[in-house]
């Protein structure tokens, strides 16, 4: 029996792209007995409803095995400016017309070169992509035909996992893109797993203009509504801003352990990584989710004692005043950090004992741990860019990422390549 598996890379649902551009999708099929499946098919790529064009598939000889390739079709420069729909199908080349299989239907934008240029390449100004995205959103939360993603944070079901990425609402935006998807997407993510974004509250002095508060505000609840994964005034006590990490963190442990009674473990994790949410799954299921504390521990990765950084101009700087002691508690770096639901509870319930701590929330969760004799564990499979190259295709989470290299890593996956493939520092950093 033959199976087949067809999906649009490129553009990404709900992404933006300039042209000329070229579509990518992936063509994967399981072939059974029949050999040869390929053999004079086509793929022919539909954009907003109109066949646009058609290109020849690869043939594949192989029997009962899986085939999967990249494919792109000819470049495209003849579409107007504004939202499009697209998939690509199979049919036969003697038979035109008569579909074999078809992608899932992705929508996309098309904009000008200059707000192409601002989105790609200065991320950090995003408010005013953020209003074109509420203007957007909002025609598609008028469609009765919507259909949301959106999570509920009420469920109690048991869960194995609930992911928290700390994220800045108002520059944050491309990133959480990007991880919607890729690795968190509806698709990705198992059943007994659920990813939020960490926004919280914004500073009441960031938003002196009315008409960019107003902006920013209707963004934001569009966003939240459409997709249902952005917390900001569920978090109780925390302000959006890197000095109030710690406050953020802690929050978001109160508002997961309350949302999921039942749940085993918490992450917390930074908007620049890839995390292979199987491979992580795989790992968790087997252990018992108690007094577990795990990550990149940089005292065992590089074997030596971290010194708080006393200078005040630093981003990592701890006075004396918070933390007289010359050496840093080991403890698992803030990108990607995974308590059991206990060690969580016992945060929450003592949370004020560490705030003094502000930007280092990955310290504060030691200094916690270390008082309840925890300690972590360290997981080689979890590593940064900015300390090690990517040459480890058994990784479970690695940052320090731009989106498109979360893209690219994503794409690697999805065709059978390693995770690593294409590895290029200037081009994957953050």
């Amino acid at each position: 029996r033959d199976s087949w598996v067809l999906r649009v890379l490129y553009p990404g649902n709900e992404g933006v792209t300039t042209q000329p551009f070229t579509f990518r999708f992936v063509a994967s099929v399981y072939q059974g007995h029949s050999g040869g499946l390929t053999t004079g098919l086509v793929a022919c790529l539909e954009v907003d409803g109109r066949r646009l064009r058609c290109v020849p598939l690869p043939e594949e000889e192989n029997h009962s095995v899986k085939v999967a390739r990249e494919l792109v079709m000819p470049s495209v420069d003849e579409l107007s400016l504004g939202r499009h729909t697209a998939r690509v199908y199979f049919e036969r080349h003697k038979v035109p017309g008569q579909r074999i299989h078809e992608s899932p239907q992705t929508t996309f934008t098309i904009v000008n070169d200059s707000t192409f240029a601002q989105f790609t390449q200065e991320p950090q100004r995003t408010n005013r992509w953020m209003a074109g995205v509420a203007e957007e959103q909002r025609r598609r939360l008028q469609d009765p035909n919507l259909h949301s993603n959106a999570v509920s944070a009420a469920s109690k079901d048991d869960l194995l996992l609930v992911i928290g990425v700390k994220t800045s609402v108002q520059k944050g935006f491309p990133m959480r893109q990007a991880i919607r998807e890729t690795w968190a997407s509806k698709s990705t993510l198992p059943a007994d797993v659920r990813m939020f974004f960490l926004g919280c509250r914004v500073a009441d002095d960031r938003l002196a203009d009315p008409e960019r508060a107003r902006v920013l505000n209707e963004a934001v609840d569009v966003e939240k509504s459409v997709y249902g994964d952005l917390l900001t005034r569920e978090l109780i006590g925390c302000e959006d801003s890197y000095n109030g990490l710690v406050d953020k963190v802690t929050a978001f442990f109160a508002f997961a352990t309350v949302a999921f009674p039942n749940l085993s473990f918490l992450m917390v994790a930074d908007d620049d990584i890839y995390l292979h949410v199987e491979r992580l799954v795989q790992r968790l299921r087997p252990r018992t989710p108690q007094r577990f504390y795990a990550g990149q521990v940089w005292e065992e990765q590089f074997q030596r004692h971290i010194i708080p950084k006393r200078d005040p101009s630093s981003q990592y700087y701890l006075p004396k005043a918070a933390y007289p002691l010359e050496v840093l508690p080991a403890f698992a770096y803030g990108p990607h950090v995974i308590l059991s639901a206990d060690c969580a509870r016992y945060i929450t319930a003592n949370r004020q004992d560490f705030a003094v701590l502000a930007s280092l929330d990955d310290v504060a969760v030691a200094l916690w741990m270390l008082a309840i004799q925890i300690h972590p564990q360290h997981l080689s499979e979890f590593q940064n860019l900015r300390d090690s190259a990517c040459v480890d295709d058994t990784l479970v989470s690695l940052a320090d990422l731009s989106a498109s290299a979360i893209h690219a890593i994503h794409g690697n996956l999805l065709i059978g390549r390693p995770f690593c493939h294409g590895y290029a520092f200037s081009e994957w950093i953050k």
